[in-house]
């Protein structure tokens, strides 16, 4: 079969689906919505006409993203989650562009990238705390990369790019930055700012880490014209009736989701200072996770055994002994705590 050799020596990105009691491993938000909620929501869904397709253009939705964001509505472009927004970036670069992202960082970024045969130059975040290495990212720099991903904060070590560094090479309009914010609401933190000084900037932002991992929604906010670029190589009809309209129930009643936000960043300030008590190394986050170490043997099926599922780090971006721990509800994380100290106790 004719099919490509980047595809045919292409890993697909790792997800691992064990049955178990607490499944805290893949940054979702443990909140959903109550069911009172539900019942409004269930409503407002209710003129959804299923014959129909959807608003090609997300005009209702365009419009409170631009409200919220405070951008004009055409700096807007959605997609499904993240991922397709990966895609509808590598499709807009030239056939050998090259393209670069911390490491580690976001599978996808790669996993994207191989898929349309762009070069990949990688930086390296430095041990022991993962942070940028300047050297590393000066270096890449001077390649001038068509487009550099920059995770603020990153997945899966949860630090924050330092604006200094960012600031330093923006000016390059040669280069296309991409400020991937998808658990900014946990950092407070946002490179959105730059976006009236800068046209190489794009900002990425998702639903799925505040509570709406279910629908796939995400988008990028930008410069106009180069936002407009982005939109020739979207699919028609990309979003779905109900995506949008869920989308639009969160957008007009937003206080949904912020007491949960509160009380994850409370709850991940406790759950570290618990490591930090035990003698757990961690990174410092400013995620919904923590990503720590245990060097003990046996860990991961340890925890699955006692019914909780956490990211082992090593099979999908080579961090031995690292693991990654989604922040739950508070007695999630307590049960989570009472199994660690078992095994770091264990004789």
């Amino acid at each position: 079969m004719r099919i490509k050799k980047d595809i045919k020596e292409l890993t697909p990105y790792f997800i691992d689906e064990k049955p178990v009691r607490f499944k805290l491993d893949a940054n979702e938000s443990p909140y959903d919505l109550e069911n009172t909620d539900k019942d409004r929501l269930l409503a407002f869904l209710g003129d959804i006409n299923l014959n129909r397709y959807p608003d090609p253009n997300c005009k209702t939705l365009r419009r409170l993203v631009a409200q919220k964001e405070n951008v004009e509505e055409n700096q807007i472009v959605f997609g499904n989650g993240s991922d397709e927004l990966l895609y509808l970036l590598m499709m807009c670069l030239e056939e050998k562009a090259v393209i670069s992202f911390p490491m580690p960082g976001f599978s996808m970024y790669a996993i994207s990238g191989k898929i349309f045969g762009k070069e990949q130059l990688s930086y390296e975040l430095s041990e022991p705390y993962y942070s940028i290495n300047e050297e590393s990212f000066d270096t890449v720099m001077r390649r001038e990369p068509h487009l550099c991903y920059i995770a603020n904060p990153n997945n899966p070590t949860g630090n924050c790019f330092p604006d200094e560094i960012l600031e330093k090479y923006l000016g390059n309009e040669n280069i296309i930055f991409v400020s991937d914010e998808a658990y900014a609401d946990f950092s407070g933190k946002s490179f959105k700012s730059k976006l009236k000084d800068f046209k190489n900037l794009l900002i990425m932002k998702t639903f799925s880490k505040i509570g709406f991992a279910s629908i796939r929604l995400g988008y990028l906010i930008g410069n106009r014209e180069l936002i407009s670029h982005i939109e020739k190589v979207r699919l028609p009809y990309n979003i779905n009736s109900f995506t949008q309209k869920v989308a639009e129930f969160y957008l007009k009643n937003n206080d949904l989701v912020e007491q949960h936000i509160s009380d994850i960043i409370n709850e991940r300030k406790r759950v570290s200072l618990e490591l930090t008590a035990l003698g757990v190394y961690q990174l410092p986050s400013n995620a919904n996770f923590i990503t720590f170490k245990i060097e003990k043997n046996g860990f991961y099926d340890f925890l699955i055994n006692n019914g909780i599922l956490v990211k082992d780090l090593y099979p999908s971006f080579k961090m031995k002994h690292y693991f990654r721990f989604t922040i739950g509800r508070r007695e999630e994380n307590d049960y989570f705590i009472k199994i660690l100290r078992q095994f770091v106790e264990e004789e």
